[in-house]
């Protein structure tokens, strides 16, 4: 995803199970974001990620995507900002 900073790369491990989405997104070693409130529908899957900002507060980003074989292509909202960004994600193999 595409950030002021540059582009962002996170690793992720996702879970879904019974239309609940479940895991994390790691933007290095000692920065680990929880999905929370993660959903699956049919290939559409919804999640929130929250990270500390560096000068105090959190930000919420509202992730929403379309999973297509190894792929998800989304949104992403940054909710404190009112920005919305496009993600995707690939599966390694």
């Amino acid at each position: 995803m595409a950030s002021p900073f540059g582009e962002l790369k996170a690793k992720a491990v996702m879970k879904s199970e019974d239309g609940k989405l479940t895991g994390a997104f790691w933007l290095n070693e000692s920065r680990k974001l929880e999905i929370e409130d993660g959903k699956v529908d049919g290939a559409q899957v919804s999640f929130t990620l929250k990270r500390q900002r560096p000068d105090g507060g959190t930000m919420t980003y509202k992730m929403t995507g379309k999973v297509d074989g190894d792929k998800i292509d989304g949104k992403a909202e940054a909710v404190e900002m009112s920005a919305t960004q496009a993600w995707s994600a690939e599966r390694n193999k």
